[in-house]
């Protein structure tokens, strides 16, 4: 009989923020650097299935892309963007791999994916655990082949901090990494080539980090997906009430681009995080993304990361750096106390004051393709709790703001938009007396209440 098998050593760099040294030695698998459980999965190996292969039949010879898919309760879409990655897939001679995170869905999602997408790997974390986290389960177990493989499949399953996780094929046999790894929604679908397009040019443009594709409504309409970097002001109008008062403010205007045409190749700050094709070194450079967003804003923090990671070793003799904005902000990067799950902006946290133009990229390494489109079937999962929508978008919003602003402003800022919605609460109040659309008012009080009680 065999015996369950030891995992091997989980790399430094597979936790956010990792410490920069001249010989790294790697952590022990089941603890992270700061003594708290790792989140990375164990459970039982069965055979893995082929890697896919596009018309190159390269085969085995070597992965270049893996696509990672965190779903949640979403199975219809999440089918139709199966569909829609393959077709896009066919004929571009590239070898990929899907690897689908199915967050402890109800409505059938992994028996879907075992019936009719047998060569989709499958990692069920047993618990919603949130976007962020789902995406570092496959991260982990996708780029720690390149370090540290599994020769010899594992005799019996152990224990998961979040119930069974089937990784079947991603412990397997030692796979070299890929070279590239596209994070897509499952509420997406890729028109054409698109995502060929963006492996092709990413693979011919060696100074960026990542490339994002333009996202489109179902209706055919651009979806805004080119960002700079907020600023306190930015975090202060953008989807807030101010914001619905006066929605041409300069400041979410200028956050999200619009006197820049969408029509054209060009660098940005960061990327809505729908679709975003990622080099593998990069995400070495930078560790995985931040696990205290539960949702929203945590592909913003980590694409920071990204550009200062790779600006830095390209720019290490640049003093006054400057984003791809082209002005001199850049908000400070903390080293956060990490932790797993989203922090309340009570917890403390050490940062320095901002300190514009110190550590900003220059030029630019992320870039928008439009000539790539996906559609994108915006808040498919969210809006199965609206309450939880707007706490953690707002929560992600004050975590950021703590991280980067430091502890003063996080708790004004989070009085103001307390404020805010208070100021919803009563305008719906009002709304109902006058007899508008009782039942919308109700369910809306509801909301604002719920998220006022817990934020």
């Amino acid at each position: 009989m065999n015996t369950p098998r030891t995992p091997t050593p989980l790399p430094e760099w597979a936790s956010p923020y990792p410490k920069r040294r001249r010989n790294p030695h790697p952590q022990p698998l089941s603890r992270s650097r700061r003594g708290a459980p790792n989140r990375f999965p164990t459970g039982s190996l069965h055979t893995p299935p082929a890697p896919l292969e596009g018309a190159g039949g390269r085969g085995n010879a070597g992965i270049t892309l893996a696509v990672v898919i965190v779903s949640w309760n979403v199975r219809d879409l999440l089918q139709r963007c199966l569909n829609a990655v393959t077709a896009s897939m066919a004929g571009s001679g590239i070898d990929y791999r899907i690897v689908v995170v199915d967050n402890a869905s109800t409505d059938g999602t992994p028996a879907m994916l075992r019936e009719h997408f047998p060569q989709v790997e499958l990692i069920e974390s047993g618990a919603n655990i949130g976007f962020a986290a789902g995406n570092n389960l496959a991260l982990r177990a996708i780029l720690r082949e390149k370090d540290a493989p599994l020769a010899a499949p594992l005799a019996a399953p152990l224990a998961a901090p979040y119930g069974q996780t089937h990784v079947s094929a991603l412990l397997a046999a030692p796979m070299g990494a890929p070279s590239y790894v596209l994070l897509l929604n499952p509420d997406t679908e890729p028109v054409g080539d698109a995502i060929p397009q963006l492996v092709h040019w990413l693979a011919a443009q060696p100074e960026a980090v990542a490339v994002g594709p333009q996202l489109r409504y179902a209706d055919g309409s651009v979806q805004s997906s080119r960002r700079r970097f907020p600023t306190r002001l930015t975090l202060l109008w953008e989807s807030t009430p101010l914001e619905r008062l006066w929605p041409a403010n300069p400041w979410a205007q200028r956050y999200r681009l619009t006197d820049t045409p969408n029509d054209t190749t060009q660098p940005v700050d960061w990327l809505v995080g729908a679709a975003l094709l990622v080099r593998s070194e990069a995400i070495c450079a930078a560790g995985m993304l931040d696990e205290r967003f539960f949702m929203y804003s945590e592909e913003l923090e980590w694409q920071f990361r990204m550009q200062k990671a790779k600006g830095k070793r390209q720019n290490a003799d640049t003093g006054n750096q400057r984003n791809a904005s082209g002005k001199g902000f850049s908000p400070p990067v903390a080293r956060p106390i990490l932790s797993h799950g989203l922090q309340p902006v009570g917890t403390q946290i050490r940062n320095p004051s901002p300190q514009p133009s110190a550590l900003s990229p220059q030029p630019s390494r992320i870039w928008y393709l439009p000539s790539a489109v996906i559609i994108h079937h915006e808040g498919k999962s969210s809006e199965q709790a609206v309450a939880a929508r707007y706490l953690n978008f707002n929560r992600s919003k004050l975590l950021l703001a703590q991280i980067w602003y430091g502890w003063g402003y996080a708790r004004r800022l989070r009085f103001l938009l307390r404020l805010g919605f208070t100021y919803e609460l009563l305008n719906e109040g009002a709304k109902l007396l006058l007899g508008h659309k009782p039942a919308l008012r109700k369910q809306r009080i509801t909301v604002y209440l719920q998220v006022l009680r817990t934020m």
